[in-house]
């Protein structure tokens, strides 16, 4: 029986809101949170780590698969059905034939699971791929973007036939995708 997206919501945010709080007057405590809130900071000129998930259609996505032929967005976004990654990822939608023209493929990314991600872009009505890093997280992680909270935060990487980051938006600045447009329309 498959769930609502509202109810899928309320028992992620559960589940994800639902860790130990850490004690501020601890010091093993404060060792515990500056090592789970280690980061590997990327950079635009870095090469972009290589990554293998499943998408909403359980088909295995690598990243190295595009390299030589397109070039990648990875709109890393924190959860499915949740109002700002729906705003983000219906402007992809909206503008695939640009990101077609200039010779990129978009790849959504979050940690929800791939049943998640399958029923998400169906409502989307997204003809582009969502990636599901779930359980281990580790491409969030590899990219220093997994929150303490355990998803990933908003984050887009353009990313050229090389492999090679080009723009990096986070925040609000990753809802908008103007950046992410301008990018590949040089990259083309």
């Amino acid at each position: 029986m498959p769930i609502s997206p509202t109810l899928f919501l309320i028992l992620s945010l559960l589940f994800y809101g639902c860790q130990e709080p850490i004690s501020k007057n601890s010091r093993d405590d404060s060792l515990q949170l500056l090592a789970t809130a280690e980061k590997i900071a990327l950079n635009v000129g870095d090469m972009a780590p290589d990554f293998e998930l499943t998408d909403q259609h359980r088909e295995r996505v690598r990243l190295s698969d595009f390299q030589g032929t397109k070039n990648v967005i990875l709109a890393f976004f924190p959860l499915a059905f949740t109002s700002g990654c729906r705003t983000e990822l219906q402007r992809y939608q909206s503008d695939l034939s640009f990101f077609n023209e200039n010779n990129t493929i978009v790849l959504a990314i979050s940690v929800d699971a791939q049943p998640s991600q399958k029923t998400f872009a169906e409502e989307l009505g997204a003809q582009y791929q969502f990636l599901s890093d779930w359980p281990d997280k580790e491409v969030s992680r590899r990219y220093g973007i997994l929150s303490q909270r355990g998803f990933a935060e908003r984050h887009t990487f353009v990313i050229d036939r090389q492999g090679i980051i080009q723009r990096i938006d986070s925040g609000r600045d990753a809802i908008d995708i103007t950046g992410a447009k301008s990018a590949c329309s040089v990259l083309g």
